[in-house]
């Protein structure tokens, strides 16, 4: 039987190129996961109404007179789209979640809807939900693995692979 003479310089190198790899994984994770959240929020906030108000202003005074006038403006709200905000990114059973808020008091009622009523709290009809942050997670879910295979595939590259 002849000998085999073996160079495993090329395995020691990949060894290490794979170490490499292995210690910069968490990072490249959070890295993934931080902008998947920003994207989410993104679209959550492009799917947000804004209110739109009239240049003109109608009330009634104390005394009961009728008042209107218009202004030199037109109002526009966005107090709803501005509430949104990135909450804590955090990893759970091997699993990383993101959290999406909104602290406006109204905003679940404009995302799943509500009840409409009179004036005498009676029920008269439903409003329906916008779903800003339902349907911005389904398209962002949709999106998620072309943004994962891209990111993978330079990650990859960098470790020399």
């Amino acid at each position: 039987m002849g000998k085999i003479k073996m160079d495993n310089r090329d395995f020691v190198k990949l060894r290490n190129k794979l170490q490499a790899i292995k210690e910069q994984t968490p990072q490249f994770i959070e890295d993934l996961t931080n902008e998947a959240a920003g994207k989410l929020l993104a679209e959550t906030k492009k799917n947000t109404p804004v209110g739109k108000y009239s240049k003109i202003v109608n009330f009634t005074t104390k005394d009961g007179k009728e008042v209107s006038f218009k202004t030199s403006y037109k109002k526009r709200g966005s107090t709803l789209r501005k509430g949104w905000t990135v909450g804590e990114v955090k990893k759970e059973n091997g699993a990383y979640k993101i959290e999406i808020i909104n602290s406006v008091e109204y905003a679940i009622y404009v995302e799943y809807g509500h009840r409409k009523v009179n004036k005498e709290k009676e029920v008269i009809g439903w409003i329906d939900g916008k779903f800003m942050f339902t349907n911005a997670k389904k398209e962002i879910e949709k999106q998620l693995p072309k943004l994962i295979n891209k990111k993978l595939t330079s990650f990859l590259k960098r470790g020399g692979l």
